[in-house]
């Protein structure tokens, strides 16, 4: 079972960068490094290594699977420092991966991102589908210090604007707004710069007039009752 101090936050462990985080072995020049997004960091000295860890971050998937966000995070990323193995509240970490972990039930990320002016929290939601509400109560001023990735296109979509209900993200920009809208209602759809990978369908948007999709790593569009599209803007899309 991967332990709490195993599953720390990548910012915010406390180790050498020379070293792999795993077995502590030096990691030479030319040996495997698995690079995370932070730019730089080495992590783990072999691929052998890099798959002990994926094994250990599967049990934990397991060990959660159905339990609440709340529940969740309550041990993994306590809010008080003082309960934390390394000494960092949920306020100054940077990064929260809970992709397929399949927790349920809402998500409160109110105390994420709301330290220091610098930190800003990204937290990956991939493989959630009971994904409930998702709440945040700090100030306008510090909404933007918390940012909410579901980078599968459509997870994204039945997340967002689910085929079955209404439109749950507010102001997309400053021109667009579908809150409350349906699918089949919405003719302005401002889905740009939000990480998404992979194919997306948007055959359901048949009222859709104008689509701004730049800045994500797509790789197709499925627009086959979009009819009525006038505008596109797919620019700057780069799959990895």
């Amino acid at each position: 079972m991967l332990t709490e101090s195993e599953h720390k936050p990548r910012e915010a462990r406390q180790y050498d960068r020379n070293k792999c985080i795993r077995c502590q072995k030096e990691i030479e020049i030319g040996e495997f490094t698995w690079h995370t997004e932070i730019e730089g960091v080495k992590e783990f000295c072999s691929r052998k290594c890099y798959q002990k860890y994926e094994t250990k971050l599967e049990e934990l998937r397991q060990q959660w699977k159905g339990k609440s966000f709340e529940e969740f995070l309550n041990v993994v990323y306590p809010n008080n420092w003082w309960r934390s193995l390394w000494k960092r509240d949920r306020k100054n970490i940077n990064l929260v991966d809970l992709t397929n972990f399949d927790l349920r039930g809402d998500l409160d990320v109110s105390d994420f991102g709301n330290g220091h002016d610098s930190v800003r929290t990204e937290i990956i939601l991939n493989g959630n589908p009971n994904l409930g509400k998702i709440v945040d109560r700090k100030g306008p001023e510090k909404w933007n210090k918390t940012k909410i990735i579901i980078s599968r296109p459509q997870e994204y979509l039945d997340y967002w604007y689910p085929i079955n209900g209404t439109c749950v993200r507010e102001n997309e920009s400053k021109q667009t707004n579908n809150f409350g809208k349906r699918r089949e209602e919405i003719g302005e759809l401002d889905i740009s710069h939000q990480q998404l990978t992979g194919e997306l369908d948007l055959s359901d948007f048949v009222r859709l007039t104008n689509l701004d999709c730049r800045g994500n790593q797509l790789t197709s569009l499925n627009l086959s009752n979009c009819s009525q599209l006038t505008n596109l803007a797919f620019s700057d899309n780069y799959p990895h």
